[in-house]
């Protein structure tokens, strides 16, 4: 029944969930839930932008037998992050590494797989699911009700709180660290064997600490992605000087300090208001040699890596929110109206800031675009246009970097792929991109698969989809 208290014990703490009923058109089903679990000692005061420290309960002194009682029936708040795109969370903190636990009833003692879920979102929005909060129909209670297993979804911390890599390159990547710390709570919490890591548009980095668990993985996106780090760590320094400007920070000898004194919502300010300027991934993982101890691409081209099940996919239309943002961006009020001049430029701004892109395409990169991604007579010059950003777009984002990944997996495995087809879009991610991407929501429910519209087949909530 709805509100019926559960509890779980482990070797840190008792928890108390709670079990959640899951109604829609389709089915009545109930599964059973554990909110809000910290993994990690609150990322505040000297912890801002430190490595996790696991979390542990305060015991009394002399009594050594004590466990914390925690009641785990409400999620954590959602990181703290940048405000000015769609479907951010109402409810945010800088004290926000929690994790939720969802479970089909009765299945206490007995071994399930594991699903853990890392949210995407450009290492900068972004959160794991709140049944509290209506609206969602990215259902994970839901897959592990239907699917018979234990799933997983964590929080981890965004943009500056989560990648600032000042003053030295050891403090960068603290995101990726969140990621780790939670993959190491459910290693040592599970009593299950097959643990498969499922994420969206985020890159995994190649630690000096092996995973603590593994079996397989469902990447969207690819740590081969240009856009996801960087390597020309003055370039970046340069970069930030505008930020640290807005902030006041200016010392830099002094900067780790007086960023860790700024209360955390005024830097949230700060760094909505920096996003203004500098108008792409503003903290990118870094390759600091030490937890990320080499370039990704590198890693893989020699072959270094752990050869793991994977499933990986890209939809049609991966970039169509990026092309819907790059109109509003050039005050370009519809796609019918992308023609000429404005295309190439807004092709070439697209690329300009890509780390692996040089600062200027060279004239024959030039001359190709012109050549094959220009109007040609005989049809509506804009909506072709647009459909040929939406493919450029795509292929920059994420297809091409998917596919090597791909191919190099395989070739390293000596293996074999499979390939599967989302026949359509949905009307749910183009409403939920919309104000992030004005135009979005004029998307036609019968378009190719947009970006993320393989949530709502993959979390099963069909009352979401268009049938």
């Amino acid at each position: 029944a709805l509100g019926q208290k559960l509890i779980v014990e482990t070797d840190d703490a008792i928890y108390r969930g709670r079990v959640l009923s899951l109604n829609n058109q389709q089915l009545q089903q109930q599964t059973v839930a554990f909110l809000g679990i910290p993994y990690a000692q609150p990322p505040i005061n000297e912890l801002r932008f430190a490595a996790p420290l696991p979390w542990r309960p305060t015991i009394p002194e002399g009594n050594s037998s004590f466990k914390a009682e925690l009641n785990a029936t409400r999620a954590g708040p959602a990181c703290l992050q940048r405000s000015d795109q769609s479907g951010t969370p109402g409810r945010m903190s800088e004290d926000c590494l929690y994790l939720n636990v969802h479970s089909p009833p009765g299945v206490q003692g007995r071994p399930k797989p594991v699903l853990v879920w890392l949210h995407g979102g450009f290492f900068e929005t972004g959160s794991v699911s709140d049944p509290d909060q209506t609206g969602t129909c990215f259902g994970w209670d839901l897959v592990a009700t239907r699917q018979s297993m234990l799933l997983v979804e964590a929080a981890y911390r965004l943009g500056v709180f989560g990648f600032l890599a000042e003053p030295e390159p050891a403090n960068g990547n603290a995101g990726l660290k969140d990621q780790q710390m939670a993959l190491a709570w459910v290693a040592k919490t599970s009593s299950t064997l097959a643990v498969t890591i499922a994420h969206r548009r985020i890159s995994h980095a190649e630690s000096r600490q092996q995973g603590p668990l593994s079996e397989s993985r469902l990447p969207r996106g690819s740590p081969l992605a240009g856009w996801a780090f960087v390597r020309d760590l003055q370039a970046l320094r340069t970069a930030h000087e505008a930020f640290y400007n807005l902030t006041g920070c200016t010392d830099h000898d002094e900067l780790l300090n007086c960023l860790r004194a700024l209360p955390a919502d005024e830097l949230n300010s700060h760094q909505s208001k920096f996003n203004q300027v500098f108008d792409r991934v503003e903290f990118p993982v870094i390759v600091d040699g030490q937890f990320l101890q080499s370039d990704p691409v590198e890693a893989f081209e020699r072959g270094n890596f752990e050869s793991k099940a994977v499933i990986i996919g890209v939809t049609s239309l991966e970039g169509i929110q990026l092309a819907y943002r790059a109109l509003g961006a050039f005050n370009v009020t519809n796609q019918w109206n992308l023609t000429g001049q404005v295309h190439l430029d807004l092709l070439a701004e697209a690329f300009r800031y890509v780390p692996r892109f040089p600062e200027e395409p060279a004239p024959l990169a030039s001359e190709f675009l012109q050549l094959t991604l220009t109007s040609y007579p005989g049809e509506n010059l804009g909506a072709r246009n647009f459909r040929l950003l939406t493919s450029a777009l795509s292929e920059q984002a994420v297809v091409c970097d998917s596919n090597r990944m791909a191919d190099l997996l395989l070739q390293a495995a000596n293996g074999s792929s499979d390939t599967f087809f989302l026949p359509s879009s949905t009307s749910l991610i183009a409403t939920q991109m919309s104000t992030w991407a004005p135009g979005m929501a004029k998307t036609p429910p019968t378009s190719p698969a947009n970006h993320c519209d393989e949530l709502t087949m993959m979390q099963s909530r069909k009352d979401c989809l268009i049938q």
